[in-house]
């Protein structure tokens, strides 16, 4: 009895090891699939790509024209390759994760079977011997009787439990062999539409570059600045994304948010639209910090004004536009109502001056401007 007893304990013990690996199991699919609509969004933007350079092409435009166009599709591919790259290695690690839980469960379905198929010789043996009926028989009254009885069922339960066990275990293991399969159908397919993009980003390199020797000079140029100005952009977004994913200066930070003061003191409010507003002050006006964060992006936009984001969390960042003498830089701390610059200066046709900023706050969880007024209404 406790040798039934002991055998039938390490089953379950096998069955309750495997929840987690159901649990993984759905993580992991979840973000494989996440990852294929990334590379599937970024495959319909490249068929349209193709679509326009054939266009350019067959039009006869301007050979700057179709480099940019060509550069813009080296990039889009580029993106695509590393997404699918990615896909590629989720896919070949659940992969890996699927042979391992196979391994496992099929010597757990080994062992159930064996255990099962040791049951039922002793049953039968049992029967033979009418062993049950002399543990019955044997009984000294009604009560023992019913006790007896009451073991023997619990007997024909374990049993019937560690057949159900192996029954599951061999359809979970069905199920785990054709999933991987399709995984490894999944990564040939993924295999080979890598080669084929990687062949047509190299034609793309080619092509832009047999383009680029038809530039004049001065279109060399100006197409040389767009790049450059295109990867200050494109670094300057990066360190951004990684101050907010790194910053819990001013986590506070919310929709909810009131009783902010104005980065200019004393300023005059001008709505430009729901989720933009101008402040103007007098000459030289300091703009401050409406809420402690960390500088998370200083761009130039035009002469010595500046767009300045700072981060108050990892969901939020407050945008300062038209400011001039920033004192601060990226990566710095600073505190509600520090000094961050002053407000531009715009000379307007008749030769009047003004003097302000606009102001924004961007949630970046939702990727959208958010209503600015309320930030300044009364808690």
């Amino acid at each position: 009895m406790r040798r039934e007893l002991h055998l039938i304990a390490t089953t379950l013990l096998f069955l309750f090891a495997l929840l987690p690996m159901s649990a993984s199991a759905q993580r992991r699919q979840s973000d494989v699939d996440a990852q294929r609509q990334r590379v599937n969004s970024l495959g319909k933007e490249l068929v349209e790509s193709d679509k326009r350079v054939q266009a350019i092409s067959k039009e006869r435009s301007s050979a700057s024209r179709r480099v940019q166009e060509l550069n813009r599709q080296i990039n889009l591919r580029s993106s695509y390759i590393a997404e699918t790259e990615y896909e590629l290695e989720l896919v070949e690690e659940e992969i890996l994760y699927l042979t391992h839980s196979i391994d496992s469960l099929e010597v757990a379905f080994e062992q159930s079977r064996s255990q099962y198929a040791e049951m039922v010789r002793q049953a039968y043996r049992m029967r033979r011997r009418n062993t049950y009926a002399s543990y019955l028989f044997s009984s000294s009254s009604l009560e023992e009787l019913s006790r007896r009885m009451a073991d023997v069922e619990r007997i024909a339960e374990r049993y019937r439990d560690v057949a159900y066990l192996a029954r599951q275990q061999r359809d979970e293991l069905g199920l785990l062999r054709e999933m991987l399969e399709t995984r490894r159908y999944e990564l040939d397919s993924i295999g080979v539409s890598l080669s084929n993009e990687r062949r047509a980003l190299q034609s793309d390199r080619n092509e832009a570059n047999s383009t680029y020797v038809q530039l004049t000079e001065r279109e060399r140029a100006a197409l040389d600045e767009q790049k450059a100005t295109q990867r200050r952009y494109d670094e300057a977004s990066a360190e951004l994304e990684r101050i907010l994913a790194e910053n819990t200066v001013g986590s506070s930070f919310s929709s909810n948010t009131r009783g902010l003061k104005l980065p200019i003191e004393g300023g005059k409010v001008r709505p430009l639209q729901a989720n933009m507003i101008e402040i103007s002050g007098r000459r030289g006006s300091a703009v401050r910090c409406v809420e402690a964060g960390t500088v998370g992006e200083i761009t130039q936009s035009t002469g010595d004004l500046y767009i300045v984001k700072i981060a108050h969390g990892k969901d939020f960042f407050t945008i300062y536009t038209h400011v001039s003498q920033v004192c601060v830089k990226v990566g710095q701390r600073v505190e509600e109502n520090e000094k961050i610059g002053t407000a531009g200066v715009f000379v307007d046709y008749d030769n009047s001056e003004r003097s302000f900023i606009q102001f924004m706050v961007h949630n970046h969880r939702t990727g959208e401007l958010e209503e600015v007024m309320k930030f300044f209404s009364k808690k």
